[in-house]
């Protein structure tokens, strides 16, 4: 079993430093699962265990949104059966929720808090946004917004995400032949889009 495997397997991300790993060891008693992925910043897929979505009350995640002023901002979700689902072949049991970004937003970064009743005040895990729409000019960077400055106070630490480049492909995005390597759109859509704009 490799190292991914075993990264699926206990369900969380990997965090990075010493500090990490003894706050990783407190988060796993709260999250079986948690992993977040980013295509590219309109939508990120939010995968977690089936049973993190029975509490009451329900679990949360931060998502951080970069809006068109430059300013950020953090919304919470929730995970309940209701608004969460299944994508059989590929995550297993697992239960997925998609966030969208509003019209000139950007998807930055995802925390996912603790379950417990100081959720907001506990180290928790901080998925950051590493698609290239997340680094251009003029849009926010992820540590700019006020959760995860406060997040990273009280010990919050980096998580990588676990999505390979078979789920990328799933979700609309690849890395090999045929996929931009900007982007990580389908070659087709990308020079349909350029096409179309030079006869605007």
């Amino acid at each position: 079993m490799n190292r991914r495997d075993v990264l699926r397997k206990i369900g969380i991300g990997a965090a990075v430093g010493v500090g990490g790993v003894s706050a990783m060891a407190g988060n796993a008693t709260a999250w079986e699962r948690q992993d977040v992925c980013f295509t590219g910043c309109s939508l990120a897929w939010i995968v977690v265990n089936e049973d993190d979505v029975t509490y009451e009350p329900p679990t949360v995640a931060r998502v951080v949104v970069g809006l068109h002023d430059g300013s950020t901002e953090c919304r919470d979700i929730e995970f309940t059966p209701e608004n969460t689902f299944q994508v059989p072949g590929k995550f297993g049991d697992a239960r997925v929720r998609k966030v969208f970004a509003g019209l000139g937003e950007k998807i930055l970064g995802v925390i996912m808090y603790n379950y417990r009743e100081d959720r907001f005040s506990s180290a928790s895990c901080i998925f950051t946004n590493e698609h290239w729409c997340a680094k251009t000019p003029w849009t926010p960077s992820l540590d700019d917004a006020s959760c995860v400055q406060e997040a990273r106070e009280i010990g919050g630490y980096d998580c990588e995400t676990l999505c390979d480049d078979d789920d990328h492909k799933l979700l609309g995005l690849g890395k090999g032949p045929g996929h931009d390597p900007k982007t990580g759109l389908p070659e087709k859509w990308v020079k349909q889009e350029g096409s179309s704009s030079k006869h605007r």
